[in-house]
């Protein structure tokens, strides 16, 4: 149940990130180990006394990510971090959390690579006017300091040209 939960809330901030882009701002922070939350001890807001489940762990995860996290040093990368705009859509917070995130990640690539090899056995793309496909590139007007300049948009990143016809990413 909890890994259940925090997993329908990393796709519910996914969804909201999208969804309210033009408004708001929604960033995942995955967090690893860090001190302080009392899970060891048995005084988790979530469960009094300690499981038997939770027995050892500590000592599991100790020798597995043999890292520091200190919450006091990571809170002000945090605030820089979602200072920036646009904010990432998720920051992994801890050495342990970024090895759990590079596996996770290495194994949907293994999973896209097998998927890629039946796809066209089934789907096929259409023309331009297909919503899918504008997703993936846009063309539009846009007005800046009173001039109209076209632009093309590609997988959500802007290209722009310079006067000589460059491309500037």
């Amino acid at each position: 149940a909890y890994c259940a939960s925090k997993s329908a809330i990393e796709a519910f901030s996914e969804v909201l990130r999208i969804e309210t882009q033009k408004f708001a701002r929604c960033i995942v922070l995955e967090f690893g180990w860090f001190a302080g939350t009392n899970i060891w001890k048995g005084r988790s807001k979530a469960q009094r006394p300690q499981s038997d489940d939770y027995r050892g762990l500590k000592d599991i995860f100790s020798a597995k990510y043999p890292c520091e996290n200190n919450l006091a040093e990571a809170i002000p990368v945090i605030i820089n971090i979602v200072k920036l705009n646009p904010p990432p859509m998720r920051v992994m917070l801890g050495y342990d959390s970024i090895e759990k995130a590079q596996f996770k990640s290495d194994f949907i690539k293994k999973d896209l690579k097998f998927s890629k090899k039946f796809v066209k056995q089934y789907s096929y793309l259409k023309n331009r006017k297909n919503r899918f496909i504008e997703n993936i590139i846009s063309f539009r007007n846009e007005i800046s300091k009173g001039k109209i300049k076209k632009v093309i948009t590609l997988c959500g990143v802007k290209i722009k040209f310079n006067n000589k016809k460059r491309m500037i990413v």
